[in-house]
């Protein structure tokens, strides 16, 4: 008497093998007992092969999983890079060295550089873990590269904003784990969803898109879900079998994957060096009152 699971997935063809062994040993065990010899048969059940959509799907999840890993990798250097800068105003460290004839050009160049060292040793890290994960995300590694330019030089302009390190490194641990940790994750999905919640995505991507972490994050989904979105959009009608690559997949750099992204991240390098310049300069102290230091002030009267 044979026992079946008729709910498991493997019941079909494990049941066939089963019967097809049967019919085979009751035939070998004749010729054997005609010949008069005795004759082995062992039989290896072994799961079907991984089809291709199947493969896929693994890859996307996995290529998920290292993203994730990776937002939280970006939210600890930027945590580290505000907490140095707004250290160093809090105990006035900026102006001693200043003060010591360090020009403000020369400290920002210096702490860039470090910065982005330490950003891309980083980076590295992170190509290192694709080719070892086998992440299906090609040309990804452009916009990793790009963010390690363009996070530092917002930080530095986030930084104006603080002037205690404890509440600026809450702050930036809050806002990267929005935008750069479960927005990216949201808006991926929401497009591989139904139409609406793909015109969701597809607006509210353009309000944090100025944000490198996010551009980089949502860049790499775009990329990994490359495969998913073509088989949307082309359900949807929004795009023909011309315009696919085959398998179907999109580009890369498609305007319907991580060409916007890639731009922003380019564009947000010059675009936040402009700002902390004027925050820097006298451009943005002319615009509102001019106070005089307290320094400066005890310099007059004691000349007085």
């Amino acid at each position: 008497m044979l026992f079946l699971n008729s709910t498991s997935q493997d019941v079909v063809s494990f049941w066939g093998a089963y019967a097809h062994e049967l019919i085979l040993r009751e035939f070998l065990d004749d010729l054997a007992k005609a010949a008069d010899t005795k004759v082995q048969l062992d039989f290896v059940l072994a799961p079907f092969p991984i089809t291709n959509s199947v493969n896929q799907r693994l890859q996307v999840f996995s290529g998920l999983f290292v993203v994730f890993g990776i937002s939280i990798a970006f939210i600890l250097i930027s945590m580290s890079m505000m907490s140095n800068i707004v250290r160093e105003k809090e105990l006035n460290l900026k102006n001693q060295m200043r003060i010591s004839g360090v020009s403000l050009p020369a400290y920002w160049i210096g702490l860039y550089i470090s910065d982005v060292i330490f950003g891309g040793i980083t980076s590295a890290t992170i190509l290192i873990l694709f080719a070892v994960f086998d992440i299906d995300c090609p040309q990804g590694w452009v916009l990793i590269l790009l963010n390690t330019f363009a996070n530092p030089a917002f930080i530095y302009f986030f930084s104006s904003f603080f002037k205690v390190a404890n509440l600026a490194r809450q702050a930036i641990l809050f806002l990267y784990l929005v935008v750069g940790l479960v927005l990216p994750l949201v808006l991926a999905f929401l497009q591989i969803g139904t139409t609406t919640t793909g015109d969701v995505a597809r607006i509210s991507k353009w309000f944090f898109l100025p944000i490198p972490v996010f551009s980089t994050a949502f860049g790499i989904y775009q990329i990994i879900l490359r495969s998913l979105l073509a088989i949307v959009y082309l359900g949807q009608g929004k795009i023909s079998l011309a315009d696919v690559k085959p398998g179907p997949e999109l580009d890369p750099f498609d305007a319907l994957t991580a060409k916007y992204m890639l731009v922003f991240l380019c564009a947000s390098i010059p675009f936040y060096w402009v700002l902390l310049a004027l925050v820097e300069g006298r451009v943005c102290r002319a615009v509102g009152p001019r106070r005089r230091s307290p320094f400066r002030a005890s310099m007059v009267r004691a000349g007085a």
